[in-house]
Formats: C-alpha cells, sequence, structure tokens
C-alpha cells in the first residue's frame, strides 16, 4: 500500500511520497529513492544551490509542465531528464510550475568505478527522435499491451 502524500521541501504547495526510501539500502542496491512530487509552487526557487555526488538522478515528468529559469528549458509531461552527479556537481531547483506538475524521481548509486565519473545533463524528450534497431523513428519506443503502455527511455526492447 502506499503511503499518504506528506509536505515537502518546496513548500505549502508540494506533496510527496517516498516509494523507496533509503532506509533499506541493502535489500534496494543501487536504488536510493524514489519520490513521487506533486508540485504547484508558481515561480521561484525551491532549493539553494547544494551539492550531488556520486549517485545520478532520473527525472520523469507525468503531468503539467516547469520552465527551468536557469537554463530556460520547458519540461512537460512525458519528459525524462538523467542527471549523472559523479564526481559531483552543484546546482538548484529555480523553476517556475506553469499549473500543478507531478513528477517521479528516482535516484540510485553509480557503480563504485564510475562514482568519479565527469558529470552530466541529458534530457529526453517524449517526442525526440530516437534511432531503433531498424533506423530512425519519431518519438520513444512504446510498447502496448492490455492496460500497458510502456516507453522506453534507455535500453532495448525486443
Amino acid at each position: 500500500m502506499t503511503a499518504a502524500p506528506v509536505p515537502g521541501f518546496a513548500g505549502d504547495n508540494h506533496l510527496m511520497i517516498e516509494l523507496i526510501t533509503p532506509d533499506d539500502f541493502i535489500h534496494s542496491d543501487p536504488f536510493i529513492l524514489l519520490t513521487d512530487h506533486r508540485l504547484d509552487v508558481g515561480t521561484g526557487t525551491i532549493r539553494a544551490p547544494h551539492p550531488h555526488a556520486g549517485f545520478e538522478t532520473v527525472t520523469l515528468f507525468l503531468e503539467g509542465s516547469i520552465r527551468d529559469r536557469s537554463g530556460g528549458n520547458v519540461l512537460g509531461a512525458g519528459d525524462l531528464q538523467w542527471m549523472t552527479a559523479g564526481s559531483g556537481i552543484i546546482h538548484k531547483e529555480d523553476v517556475e510550475t506553469m499549473g500543478p506538475v507531478r513528477v517521479l524521481q528516482l535516484r540510485l548509486t553509480l557503480p563504485k568505478a564510475q562514482r568519479w565519473t565527469t558529470p552530466s545533463l541529458e534530457t529526453i524528450r517524449l517526442n525526440s527522435v530516437v534511432n531503433c534497431i531498424r533506423g530512425p523513428a519519431a518519438g520513444l519506443p512504446i510498447r502496448r499491451m492490455p492496460g500497458v503502455e510502456a516507453r522506453l527511455y534507455s535500453g532495448i526492447s525486443r
């Protein structure tokens, strides 16, 4: 059973649910934390600059859209952002929500040999052109089965 949403770090208009917690890392390794965020914070800095190192975050935008005020990018439903903190990165959430937003964010530890890798950020758009085994295709590969629609953001689906 999923826990009820609790207030998040971004103030009154931020609710979150921890779906995977760091409390039992021995059983969830390499996954550190999986959170379901519901935001409607308007314009402003959600968090002051803070460091990350040795892990990655994978952020999937489920509903709504945000504008990253530091980079100007608009991220919407279906977009995914992959941040490799590696040897260390300092960042802040300086965003504008354009109405209610729902985001899933997964944090996972990097393998020991990759923890000092160069930091990077990759945005994968829902409507991006991807290279498939049979050549370029418009949009992310989608697998549909009764009651399920899955999009492949990384890896191979057969």
